[in-house]
């Protein structure tokens, strides 16, 4: 099996943080998402999900081209196939960010204020959880360029159980506002009750598809 490190440069983290880079510009668009569900605003959902579409897209063009330009020719310590593994993972988190825009576009729908912050907070944890995870292969990338990441694992392993832990309070977070819309369904037609369960779902899946990255990066580089 082919083996790959440094390459497009010296660093074999480069194109992997650089998709990370554009990952999380795409997860940072979510703040604006949910400004434009909670007001039900048809215009601003379809001009949101449109820039969170553009840099999915943008985010697929560096996928294809790191696997483009993955020689089978490379040899380190680093697997070629669990290289292209990661590099699917995190294009997951885009793809999911997307979905969950497009989803949010399609039905303009009136969501109790009381049950605004119970959404709006999965929604905060999901951006912290994918801010911790490109903090980590920032980091990774930094000492791998410096050769010290060896030395540093115990920093790295840290890093990353700061991820896991966000996506343990967005699971929490999601339930509390389940168990919070089970409780007004009532105040809702069914198809928005449907809705908002399915938009409330689709937003923590974000930060588990986070988690996934972080336990790629945790067998590629804490692990060895």
């Amino acid at each position: 099996m082919g083996k790959i490190g440094g390459f497009f440069g010296r660093s074999a983290l480069g194109p992997l943080n650089e998709q990370m880079i554009k990952v999380r510009e795409t997860v940072e668009e979510l703040p604006g998402l949910f400004d434009a569900v909670f007001a039900a605003d048809a215009q601003a959902l379809c001009a949101s999900a449109a820039a969170i579409d553009r840099l999915e897209g943008q985010t697929d063009d560096i996928k294809d081209e790191i696997r483009n330009n993955l020689s089978r020719s490379f040899f380190s310590s680093v697997e070629r196939s669990d290289v292209l593994s990661l590099v699917k993972v995190l294009d997951t988190i885009a793809d999911r960010c997307s979905d969950l825009a497009k989803f949010a576009a399609l039905r303009p729908t009136r969501i109790p204020e009381h049950l605004q912050p119970r959404i709006r907070e999965i929604e905060q944890t999901v951006v912290k959880c994918v801010k911790s995870l490109a903090a980590a292969m920032g980091a990774i990338r930094e000492l791998e360029e410096r050769q010290a990441l060896k030395h540093e694992t115990p920093r790295i392993e840290e890093m990353l159980r700061s991820v896991a832990l966000n996506e343990h309070l967005a699971d929490r977070a999601e339930q509390a506002a389940l168990e919070a819309l089970f409780t007004c369904e009532k105040e809702l037609d069914p198809v928005s009750v449907i809705f908002t369960l399915r938009l409330i779902e689709a937003t923590g899946r974000v930060a588990n598809a986070a988690e996934n990255v972080s336990d790629g990066l945790r067998h590629l580089f804490c692990t060895r």
